[in-house]
């Protein structure tokens, strides 16, 4: 009989191990869900900060590209104004240019070098300063005729590069 007793004493201790182990079984499974659902919320967070990071750079990269073009737009200003102001020196020089290129190509086809040279340099232009005419200094007839670019071109086409032939 006392060990009936014992044994009703074990199974009734083993019967309140196992209640308190359902219990705990119970309360670990509430945390486990618990952490499941904070898991998901960091991750939503994590994602939305995340997002939020992408959005700043992707804003400050925005900021950068309109404040350098602000800048180059300030540059382009003061080019302009310098460009503005040389179009004013062009254009109270221009009559005295277009003068001198008109003249020089209506009457100085038929002579060769030398004579051109001599009724630019010593005859029309003296006139013009005399006349107070005004010109660009150094000005002579070509640079009113043509540019640069088109006198390279005619050199690759074959024209010979003597100033006559320019002319």
């Amino acid at each position: 009989e006392p060990k009936r007793q014992l044994l009703a004493q074990a199974n009734v201790k083993l019967s309140d191990a196992n209640t308190q182990l359902s219990a705990v079984r119970a309360h670990v499974a509430g945390l486990e869900e618990k952490l499941a659902e904070l898991g998901q919320q960091y991750d939503a967070a994590t994602a939305e900060k995340n997002e939020a990071i992408a959005q700043a750079e992707k804003t400050q990269m925005r900021a950068d590209m309109a404040d350098r073009l602000v800048n180059g737009l300030a540059d382009e200003k003061v080019r302009w104004t310098k460009t503005v102001e040389s179009f004013g020196v062009q254009e109270s020089q221009f009559v005295g240019d277009v003068l001198l290129a008109a003249a020089f190509v209506s009457y100085v086809g038929a002579f060769n070098l030398g004579i051109r040279n001599s009724l630019v340099n010593d005859r029309w232009i003296p006139d013009m300063v005399e006349r107070k005419i005004p010109m660009t200094d150094g000005m002579q007839p070509i640079t009113m005729l043509a540019d640069d670019a088109g006198i390279a071109q005619w050199f690759t086409e074959g024209l010979p590069s003597d100033s006559m032939s320019i002319q």
